[in-house]
């Protein structure tokens, strides 16, 4: 698809070239550790990749966040 071509979103997921989203994190250079321990914590955590464990942990972080916004805290 180039860029003059409309976006289409399909019914049928097995028509479809891709459906997900991509984040781009940026992680600066004195933190760079930080992509390796992560990815140690993923592992510990039975997640498959360093993605599912991130999109686990936010999962449970927004849970916690609407559970506390209900409470009225």
């Amino acid at each position: 698809m180039n860029k003059y071509q409309e976006s289409r979103y399909f019914d049928d997921p097995s028509d479809a070239y891709e459906l997900g989203k991509n984040w781009v994190i940026s992680v600066p250079y004195h933190e760079l550790s930080l992509i390796e321990q992560v990815k140690e914590v993923a592992k510990a955590n039975n997640c498959k990749s360093t993605a599912q464990y991130v999109r686990r942990t936010l999962r449970e972080k927004v849970t916690a966040h609407r559970q506390l916004q209900q409470v009225g805290l």
